[in-house]
């Protein structure tokens, strides 16, 4: 196995790059403050971080112009990037990721001072490995490596972040989240938008981290639901590559998704017409259709590898997903442990897959995604669904690809031409 993990670690900031980066982020997005640091740098040296950052090969370097708002906290931005000696014009998507719970009322930047368990709470949020925004920060950067290093195509690149104080943050609520949270509103610090029917509630002065990614065309669920009819043969070329991309972050990160829908399932456009792979001694050509699949959004990803493992804030009792998995403590004795399961993006993917319209009723490949979630078609919109993937799902990414289903992809290797690139499961 490629020894990947020499190849992560962090890098001197340039400071004139950073003075460019810094000016134009707090242009673009309103922020008081605007940081280099953030605690998961801990993890690849306790040396002084003064001055490092996340050794991506690819940087952003200035923010131009907005392009376009693809959801409230997520903007596509002409940008100007680094790779390698080159400058670049390129339009990144740039995500804000909060870093304290916005719907948390009880927890803000000014509480931050003697010990209580409102400052234990921010502290984790800010400075755990295990908060929901690290989490997904080191997720971003882990998975853009396996790009970077050819080892995978089904990631998207990432170029940098930053932490930063927005002057103003936005999330989505609920009415029922307003009425029984109304009376507890500082409306000194936060207010309520009403817009277009939808609740939202705008918090100041908000700790967050921004995260730069590639830019990516579509998801799978736009398309599939603008797309009349999607062949057999056509999902069993898209589920392959997904199956290649879990495959791979588990063999190097043991790490999973925990939330793959088909909105977090995206693409790329490529002029290539087949992506060749190798498991076990098997060589496979998987059809592109002008798409390679790039896995997305990894807020809710558990990952452990080299003796480090991490858990995520979003399964603790005030995370937006607890209960989909449940550690143990020293007072639920009653209580069983519900651990990460290798199984659940599989899950979580399936039933989304038979809800969908266009795909097969019947066949090889509705069957073998019916394996899946072991048959069982209740809670496919709710949250009990993630529950009861944690505790049931039983099929695992690399098992699959021994499915009769995908037999017909098996090629000899000497039908591969000789400048294509093999990626090896």
């Amino acid at each position: 196995m490629l020894n990947i993990y020499e190849s992560l670690g962090l890098k001197p900031i340039n400071t004139i790059n950073n003075k460019f980066l810094t000016k134009s982020i707090s242009k673009h997005f309103k922020c008081s403050n605007v940081y280099n640091f953030n605690s998961i740098l801990c993890l690849f040296s306790n040396c002084n971080l003064s001055g490092k950052t996340l050794n991506n090969t690819n940087q952003l370097i200035k923010v131009i112009k907005k392009k376009k708002k693809v959801h409230i906290n997520g903007y596509i931005y002409k940008c100007v990037i680094k790779y390698k000696n080159k400058y670049l014009y390129k339009s990144l998507f740039i995500k804000e990721i909060p870093i304290i719970n916005p719907l948390n009322l009880n927890i803000g930047l000014d509480d931050y001072t003697l010990p209580s368990y409102k400052n234990y709470i921010l502290s984790e949020y800010i400075n755990s490995y295990n908060s929901m925004s690290n989490v997904e920060l080191l997720s971003c950067y882990l998975t853009s490596k396996l790009y970077e290093l050819n080892i995978s195509p089904h990631f998207p690149l990432f170029y940098g972040y930053n932490v930063v104080i927005l002057e103003k943050y936005t999330a989505e609520i609920t009415n029922e989240w307003l009425d029984l949270n109304l009376n507890m509103i500082d409306f000194s610090k936060c207010s309520i938008i009403n817009n277009n029917n939808k609740l939202y509630l705008q918090r100041e002065n908000f700790p967050c981290t921004t995260i730069y990614m590639e830019n990516l065309s579509d998801d799978l669920y736009k398309y599939i639901y603008k797309t009349t009819k999607v062949s057999e043969y056509e999902w069993s070329c898209y589920i392959f590559q997904i199956i290649a991309s879990l495959i791979i972050v588990q063999k190097f990160f043991n790490l999973y998704h925990n939330d793959l829908h088909l909105s977090n399932i995206m693409f790329a456009p490529t002029s290539k017409k087949y992506m060749y792979y190798k498991f076990n001694n098997t060589y496979f050509r998987i059809n592109t259709y002008n798409k390679i699949i790039k896995i997305i959004d990894w807020g809710r990803a558990t990952y452990s590898f080299n003796g480090l493992k991490g858990n995520n804030s979003s399964f603790n009792i005030d995370g937006e997903a607890f209960g989909q998995f449940m550690n143990k403590r020293v007072n639920n004795g009653g209580k069983k442990k519900i651990d990460f399961n290798p199984s659940m993006d599989l899950y979580i993917l399936g039933k989304n897959l038979i809800s969908s319209n266009s795909f097969p009723k019947k066949g090889q490949l509705r069957n073998l995604v019916h394996k899946w979630f072991n048959n069982n078609l209740s809670d496919n919109e709710s949250f009990n669904m993630y529950i009861k993937g944690a505790k049931e799902g039983i099929e695992v990414p690399d098992k699959q690809l021994y499915d009769k289903i995908f037999k017909k992809f098996i090629i000899d290797k000497s039908l591969i031409p000789y400048n294509e690139k093999i990626y090896s499961l």
